[in-house]
């Protein structure tokens, strides 16, 4: 049987994942509206907990995927993915009950999480600020994962197994003729498959509208990172992640370096998301009411945009409205760690296979992922007269 051919509209994490996934079962062509693959990509990392908070799904498919994390294939990388020495998670008085709950979710994952006292939060993450916090909670396992080695690998494995890739392909038209896909670009030409992925982030709504079909409603907000050079008297060693629970802070140590994130600063239909002044001087702002960090000098600043469906699950699977067309779009947060199993959904569904077996025996189901839910509630809501 001759293997599908397969069109991944999208470069970054979640397309270079299922390219790799489907490589050597597929003759897969990603293209990539970018000059360079990455530019999207995080050459640090950013706060991804391999088992973050979020939606039970989000957490499932974080967990499924940390076992290729921990340990990815033979020759997939030669950088660590899996970086990180645990996690401290504080919480300000108003928000003692949200770290409480995001504590259970934890133990559901690990049993080693556990409550610490402000003590113990200042001793392994020195810099933080006595006063600031009311809890802490450890979670002394938690990762962050190296998500520009992670989308290495798999751009490496696409192409070991004879995978294509095109830049500067940024899509201009796409329609459907005698049962295959037709997608022009701006300034790569046309290219032809059976199936076609949307897997265009930010823009995957827009990109669906091009090939005729209802955009879903995902939404999409501006991430931001920050490397900041500052001298540091204690030596980070082995500092573990802090992470504020308002979700409006994250610092991770490295040598003479803090490294800042601020996850979906603000919600935006733009899809420049080169990082703002403002935005930067705001996050060095929040940096120092956490910490006893008092300046430094910005090396480096990163912008992003995430998607979000309603419901905060991603979106993967088959459109029932137009045969060949795939969804592996509204990820989130959740797009880095979690990108291996949710590349094994998304293959099953472009190869129509069946659901994986292992990631069902987890409590994982198709129709928690697939665009048909997000379309039943476009459905259920009232029309406006």
């Amino acid at each position: 049987m001759t293997p599908p051919s397969v069109i991944i509209v999208g470069g970054g994490i979640a397309g270079a994942g299922l390219a790799y996934a489907l490589a050597g079962h597929a003759d897969v062509t990603l293209l990539e509206r970018d000059s360079y693959l990455a530019r999207r990509v995080p050459k640090q990392p950013v706060a991804n907990f391999v088992e973050p908070p979020g939606t039970a799904v989000v957490r499932q498919l974080a967990a499924a995927s940390r076992p290729f994390l921990e340990a990815p294939p033979p020759n997939f990388t030669t950088a660590s993915i899996r970086i990180g020495c645990g996690a401290v998670t504080i919480a300000g008085e108003d928000r003692i009950e949200a770290l409480a709950l995001r504590l259970a979710a934890a133990r559901e994952q690990r049993s080693d999480a556990r409550a610490i006292d402000l003590t113990e939060a200042g001793r392994r993450f020195p810099i933080l600020r006595p006063g600031y916090a009311a809890w802490a909670m450890l979670e002394p396992d938690s990762a962050h994962v190296n998500a520009h080695a992670l989308h290495h690998g798999y751009l490496q494995g696409l192409r070991g197994r004879s995978g294509r890739v095109v830049t500067d392909a940024h899509v201009v038209g796409m329609r459907r003729i005698v049962g295959r896909w037709t997608v022009e670009t701006a300034a790569s030409g046309r290219f032809y498959a059976d199936v076609v992925v949307n897997a265009a982030g930010a823009s995957a709504d827009k990109l669906a509208a091009m090939a005729g079909i209802k955009p879903l409603g995902l939404r999409a907000k501006r991430c931001l990172a920050i490397m900041l050079d500052i001298p540091l008297d204690i030596p980070p060693n082995d500092w573990p992640l802090l992470r504020d629970i308002s979700g409006d802070l994250c610092v991770s140590a490295d040598a003479n370096a803090l490294f800042i994130s601020i996850p979906d600063i603000r919600s935006s239909a733009s899809p420049n998301a080169a990082p703002a002044e403002e935005d930067v001087v705001a996050a060095i702002a929040r940096l120092q009411r956490a910490t006893t960090v008092t300046a430094g000098q910005v090396r480096h600043a990163w912008a992003g945009l995430r998607s979000f469906a309603q419901d905060q699950n991603p979106v993967v699977g088959v459109e029932h409205h137009a045969d060949g067309f795939v969804w592996l779009a509204a990820q989130g947060g959740a797009g880095i760690k979690a990108s291996p199993a949710i590349s094994r959904i998304a293959a099953a569904a472009v190869l129509d296979q069946c659901f994986p077996a292992d990631l069902a025996a987890l409590g994982l189901r198709a129709a928690e992922l697939s665009p048909q839910r997000l379309r039943l509630q476009q459905s259920a809501q009232p029309k406006l007269h």
